[in-house]
């Protein structure tokens, strides 16, 4: 008899765990083929503001680091929470000093060197590859949300070098869009002859996704969609290579013409379905680990194909157009409005630390985005927080996961989204 009823209680159990696990349930999604939704481009009145290569090259236009010590050193807040490492185990206070030791700050803005990129590189916020989580015991709380992670950067990327840490293996720099500690082994020095010869140069952006580059057959670099690469007036493209005392030298390389444009796409139907198809599907990359992409590389990387610059976060990308606010308004009027005043393939939806391309509407009229998002907050039968996982780019309502147990609607993309950026 006992028996009996422990077995239907593991039974229960292991059938209420399923039934309300989220990694058990499945999300409904619209089509992802972007080509069914390409009724909703417009052309636009003017052509888009070509805003990227004035940005790309501020660093080099700059005499010496123009952030403050304050601004550079935020990631140090970090410090006063209770972070966690790879291991699992809580990151101690002698961790931190050796880190912030290491990180040489009574040295900020001593060195002041111009310099470039020599191959995709990450920018970290403390000089260690080692990864800083919260809690991973809790939902969302570690992989891959590794905060000690700032930004990819790309090869070719002109940065402005404050100074090196302590055992010289990293650089603070300064980039067009992001700051942060990378390997002095991915960046070299630039004089004034390397500088002047990039201004010579015609400028192509990369129009396809990780496409591999060479020099004389040997393999060079993945080349990430959005990536800048000047052409010299002999018409060979080019990078800068690096001798053993970070002086930089430039070196022709083998690129595919088709994975490249002159300036920038021009921005019509066909050019914008080429560039979604491009980056759907692309696995989710918390601040670009692993060279993936999170949802603002995803919508910047989008517009730098178009030659337009956007801010590096979320929260900054609302300031690169026209911004609508939609805070206070009720779900059915907010979603009119998006309907009505967003333009397709060219409006940002904002809601807190998320941001997505706006695309139209489907054929039942339901708003579409673009977007890298990570997954979708549920609650289990316990009313415990869990999480259904997407993990990459993909075009959804927003509503998406609306038919899951343990969805609140309070938590919708809908729901949160704050604003609307139209980029002109």
């Amino acid at each position: 008899m006992h028996k009996s009823i422990l077995l239907a209680i593991l039974t229960l159990f292991t059938f209420t765990a399923c039934r309300f696990n989220s990694l058990h349930q499945k999300v409904v999604l619209p089509s992802q083929n972007i080509n069914e939704y390409m009724y909703n481009f417009k052309a636009p009145d003017s052509s888009l503001p070509l805003t990227l290569y004035q940005h790309h090259f501020k660093p080099w236009e700059q005499e010496k680091i123009t952030l403050s010590y304050e601004e550079a050193t935020w990631g140090n807040d970090y410090i006063s929470h209770n972070m966690y490492g790879m291991n699992y185990q809580k990151i101690t206070s002698h961790w931190f000093e050796e880190q912030l030791n290491n990180a040489n700050f009574e040295q900020f803005a001593a060195l002041n060197q111009k310099a470039i990129t020599i191959k995709n590189s990450q920018i970290r916020v403390f000089p260690t590859v080692l990864p800083l989580f919260y809690n991973p015991q809790k939902v969302a709380e570690g992989f891959p949300f590794d905060y000690n992670q700032n930004s990819g950067i790309k090869i070719n990327t002109p940065i402005m070098i404050s100074h090196l840490s302590k055992d010289k293996a990293w650089a603070f720099v300064q980039s067009s869009f992001a700051n942060g500690f990378i390997p002095t082994s991915d960046l070299a020095y630039v004089d004034d002859t390397i500088i002047e010869t990039f201004y010579q140069s015609h400028y192509y952006v990369a129009i396809k996704d990780n496409v591999a580059v060479y020099k004389n057959g040997i393999f060079k670099e993945t080349i990430k969609l959005g990536t800048i690469l000047p052409k010299s007036p002999l018409g060979n493209f080019f990078v800068v290579n690096q001798h053993h005392n970070l002086q930089g030298y430039v070196q022709t390389i083998d690129v595919p013409q088709e994975a490249l444009a002159l300036n920038a796409l021009t921005f019509n139907a066909h050019n914008v379905q080429h560039i979604i198809n491009e980056l759907i599907h692309e696995p989710y990359g918390w601040g670009e680990s692993f060279f993936k992409r999170d949802c603002s590389a995803l919508t910047r990387d989008y517009f730098a194909a178009f030659g337009v610059f956007l801010n590096r976060n979320s929260s900054q990308q609302i300031k690169n157009g026209n911004l609508i606010s939609l805070k206070e308004l009720d779900e059915k009027i907010k979603k009119a409005k998006i309907v009505q005043e967003g333009i397709p393939f060219r409006t940002l939806l904002y809601l807190k630390g998320h941001i997505m391309l706006y695309v139209g509407v489907s054929q039942q009229n339901e708003p579409l985005v673009f977007h890298n998002m990570w997954g979708i907050k549920t609650t289990n039968w316990l009313n415990n927080e869990e999480r259904v996982i997407l993990g990459k780019a993909l075009i959804s309502t927003l509503e998406v996961g609306k038919e899951l147990t343990g969805f609140d609607k309070n938590r919708s993309l809908l729901n949160k989204v704050e604003a609307m950026v139209i980029v002109e």
